[in-house]
């Protein structure tokens, strides 16, 4: 009966939070940001200007940055200058988009990689399932792997490329990456650099899958519990426009500090990301997606409960060699099923972060202080040499 209860009470509160949540009315942040903040629509040229205007010079150019499919899924394309060590294709975690991982380019490009990324379906500016572009929603985790094969196949070529092929993935888009790999007949990458993959849900359990499933029925499209519909720049005092280029910022003018160290703890790297989400607000016109993106949907979150369970019974598959590189503890994924994972696979090796300077890294390594980053490429760069 205690169990029974457990269920109703969750079942109850899911409902209350998606009533609470306001699908419809933005925030003070996103309407400032209509009217204050230059606007950035994506483009290859807008990326150019973008980095011109807030003198981002270090910012590599792409050569493309274009749509596939029929415009269903944008995507970007760098080369080195001189000699092509390798191909490098970056998968991005949930609520990423192709620009956020900018510095990552930066030093594959520098390095003589070339690099490949794309936004997913549901995020950046690819296209949406629904008509509130800030919630993240998809019935299944199989859509991503199409558009995937769609993208390494078709887009990219990897079978005619030269040099080593490397699949660097984050978060979600780690678990993508492993269901790529995991895959029957596949062109093969020589390796694969997971930085914190998502295996294990935080909090998974049979009552939050079960409570998950009945929600889902009456309101799949709905928020999971505690989180909301609309996106909230983590800087309160000013636009996060206006602290590109400061030689410090204070935790002072985040909203919430503690929150936004569980993700990265450098506070310029995300003014330049939060600024990128303003400038794109509206930019394409209101009905178009932009950078934001919000919660989950209950949809999403059964889909990856099912995309995990897939990953852990083909772990046993995993041919290529691939490192897990992660913050630990983490509480945007469950580290014990990155643990679970490696210990079914005879191809897997993890590694957790230590440490910098009594900075304890946060969920996103790519995005994070130089010291951590520079810890986490030369792990990449060992592991790739092997």
């Amino acid at each position: 009966m205690k169990n029974y209860g457990k269920l109703f009470v969750y079942i109850i509160l899911s409902f209350f939070a998606t009533s609470c949540a306001s699908d419809n009315k933005p925030s003070s942040t996103a309407l400032n940001s209509e009217y204050k903040t230059p606007k950035y629509d994506g483009t290859r040229d807008g990326f150019i200007e973008f980095s011109k205007r807030y003198k981002l010079e270090s910012w590599p150019i792409p050569v493309v940055l274009n749509y596939f499919d029929n415009n269903r899924i944008r995507y970007a394309h760098w080369k080195p200058e001189g000699e092509t060590l390798g191909t490098v294709v970056h998968f991005n975690g949930r609520t990423e988009f192709i620009e956020r991982n900018i510095y990552t380019y930066k030093d594959l490009i520098n390095s003589g990689y070339e690099v490949w990324s794309l936004d997913w379906w549901g995020q950046g500016l690819s296209g949406r399932n629904l008509n509130n572009k800030q919630k993240h929603d998809i019935d299944t985790f199989d859509k991503y792997l199409i558009d995937a094969n769609y993208f390494i196949d078709r887009v990219i070529r990897l079978n005619e490329k030269k040099g080593k092929k490397v699949l660097l993935a984050h978060s979600m888009g780690g678990q993508i990456a492993l269901r790529y790999l995991l895959q029957d007949n596949k062109v093969p990458f020589d390796y694969a650099v997971l930085s914190s993959p998502l295996l294990k849900i935080p909090g998974d359990s049979f009552w939050l899958r079960v409570g998950n499933e009945i929600k889902q029925f009456f309101a799949g499209d709905s928020c999971v519990l505690s989180k909301t519909s609309t996106w909230e720049n983590e800087f309160d005092k000013r636009s996060s426009c206006d602290l590109i280029g400061a030689s410090h910022i204070d935790e002072t003018e985040l909203l919430d500090a503690d929150e936004t160290k569980k993700y990265s703890n450098d506070f310029k790297k995300m003014a330049e990301i939060n600024c990128l989400i303003e400038s794109s607000i509206n930019a394409n016109g209101a009905e178009k997606p932009d950078l934001r993106l919000a919660c989950p949907t209950s949809n999403w979150l059964n889909a990856a409960f099912d995309s995990t369970d897939i990953t852990m019974e083909s772990a046993k598959k995993l041919n290529t060699p691939t490192i897990i590189i992660r913050a630990n503890p983490d509480n945007a994924v469950d580290p014990a099923g990155q643990d679970e994972f490696c210990e079914l696979s005879n191809n897997c090796s993890i590694l957790s972060v230590p440490t910098e300077n009594n900075i304890l890294p946060g969920h996103e390594l790519l995005i994070e202080i130089e010291p951590i980053r520079e810890f986490f490429f030369s792990q990449f760069n060992k592991h790739v040499e092997q």
